[in-house]
């Protein structure tokens, strides 16, 4: 059993699950403590004084075996676009990878959300504010910084929307919501590692 608590509307979180597999998480909102098992691993102190909880959404996910041979990576600026759909979703797919190249400050605004099956790159030189109503993590997200934590990040992620998320993950992992084409919900404005 793993517990951990943070206060405030953000918190940069890194835990394993065992082996090659990994579980969904989802956030349950209300006022009521649970009891800490398998199916609710970490307790995150909620906005407006409500309690979240994150939970199981889904069974079991494997790494994907396409990110074996890992492309290198290309920019974030000259490559994002080609990933877009017409919903304003940027999927980065499997077997590539996506280097964050933004290093001004400004507003990266993916309004249809953020699905990584490859690998997305964050550099310690990024300087970019993502907002965005979910972000999907079936391959990598890697964020590396080297600096003094001075109270000012370098990297923002604003979790947007009302609305409950569901996608579909990609087909080596499509039994762990159902079967192919199935989708998995993850609740809404959620951060889910599925891989």
């Amino acid at each position: 059993m793993k517990l951990i608590h943070a206060i405030g509307k953000l918190a940069l979180l890194s835990f394993l699950v065992g082996g090659t597999c990994g579980r969904i998480l989802r956030g349950n909102r209300g006022n009521e403590k649970v009891t800490m098992d398998d199916s609710n691993i970490l307790d995150v102190g909620g906005v407006d004084g409500i309690a979240r909880t994150l939970s199981n959404a889904a069974g079991d996910f494997s790494t994907l075996t396409c990110n074996s041979a890992m492309s290198a990576c290309t920019p974030w600026s000259t490559t994002a676009q080609s990933y877009t759909d017409g919903a304003g979703k940027v999927t980065v797919p499997c077997g590539k990878c996506l280097a964050m190249d933004k290093t001004d400050a400004s507003t990266l605004d993916i309004v249809g959300g953020l699905h990584i099956e490859g690998k997305l790159d964050i550099p310690n030189t990024a300087r970019v504010t993502i907002r965005t109503p979910f972000i999907i993590v079936e391959g990598e997200l890697a964020m590396i910084s080297t600096e003094m934590v001075t109270g000012t990040p370098n990297v923002k992620v604003v979790m947007t929307g009302d609305s409950d998320v569901t996608f579909v993950p990609n087909s080596q992992n499509a039994a762990a919501c159902g079967g192919p084409g199935q989708h998995c919900s993850v609740g809404r404005k959620a951060i889910a590692v599925a891989g």
